[in-house]
């Protein structure tokens, strides 16, 4: 009956100290390395990737909040919103960008294709 009960609590014991071991193993490589931009040029225009520790969680080809598949027009561009998407996912915050911030960088999403304004 001695050795069912240490097999009870060592098997129990053996599996925290490895969860808390690979915890705090997992975070430190998490924090060691930041987020890296790519921008790339797309058929008509550039877009860019977002990526940490090699993995790529943002590929966007075109501008975001804009109805249109529209491309940035520049480099320039594509790396600007890459930042400020990069500056909220550091922070925490939802990444998504809306039209009041292209409008804020700057960032030209008047497509040629727009219909006009409604008289």
């Amino acid at each position: 009956m001695g050795i069912y009960k240490a097999k009870r609590i060592m098997i129990p014991l053996v599996c925290l100290i490895l969860s808390i071991t690979g915890t705090v193993g997992w975070s430190g490589n998490d924090v060691q390395k930041g987020f890296n931009t790519e921008v790339y040029q797309v058929e008509s225009g550039y877009g860019y990737l977002i990526a940490k520790n090699d993995l790529v969680l943002i590929r966007q080809e075109f501008i975001p909040a804009v109805s249109q598949k529209q491309p940035f027009s520049t480099s320039e561009e594509a790396e600007k919103v890459a930042q400020r998407v990069v500056s909220k996912l550091e922070k925490k915050e939802n990444p998504g960008i809306s039209v009041n911030e292209l409008e804020e960088m700057a960032i030209n999403y008047k497509s040629k294709f727009s219909l006009p304004a409604a008289r």
